[in-house]
C-alpha cells in the first residue's frame, strides 16, 4: 500500500512540475495535493514545516496570477 501512496505522489508532484511549463496544469496545486497527500496518509515522512513552506509559495503563486 506504502508503495501505491509513494506512486501517486511522486506522480503528482512530476505533474506539478510540468504545470509550472505548460500553462494549462495548475503546476503549484498538483504539488501541493501530493504534499497534503502525502502529509495525511503518510505522516512520519514530510514535516509539517515543509508543508507550511509549500503552502505558501503556492499562495505567493496565486497570488501572481491573480495579479496578472
Amino acid at each position: 500500500m506504502e508503495i501505491l501512496i509513494w506512486s501517486i505522489v511522486i506522480l503528482l508532484m512530476l505533474a506539478g512540475l510540468v504545470g509550472s511549463v505548460v500553462p494549462l496544469l495548475p503546476g503549484t496545486t498538483l504539488i501541493l495535493i501530493g504534499a497534503l497527500l502525502q502529509k495525511w496518509l503518510l505522516p512520519d515522512t514530510i514535516t509539517w514545516m515543509a508543508v507550511g513552506w509549500i503552502i505558501a509559495i503556492w499562495v505567493l503563486s496565486v497570488l501572481a496570477d491573480l495579479g496578472c
